[in-house]
């Protein structure tokens, strides 16, 4: 049970948030507006895959883009190197 409350907790981390609604298209206004009313605190993104180039190299990369409420549940932590302790940011 300890087990489970903490995967629990550590997935709502990793997601930002408790629950994660995901569409291809934008999200109807009006679902929006009734997050609105029911007081649900919500955080909009956007995600895609481009390429970037330097020194004559193309690699594959991923872009998010947030919106100031992001993130829900923990800590938005960046670094400027791979695999390098980042700081928190808000």
């Amino acid at each position: 049970d300890r087990l489970q409350k903490a995967l629990i907790n550590e997935s709502a981390t990793f997601l930002a948030a408790d629950r994660v609604i995901s569409s291809r298209s934008p999200i109807d206004d009006g679902f929006l507006e009734k997050a609105d009313e029911l007081g649900l605190q919500r955080a909009q993104t956007l995600s895609f895959l481009s390429m970037v180039f330097s020194d004559d190299r193309a690699q594959f990369c991923s872009v998010k883009a947030v919106d100031d409420n992001y993130p829900l549940r923990g800590d938005l932590i960046i670094s400027d190197a791979p695999f390098v302790a980042g700081r928190v940011v808000r």
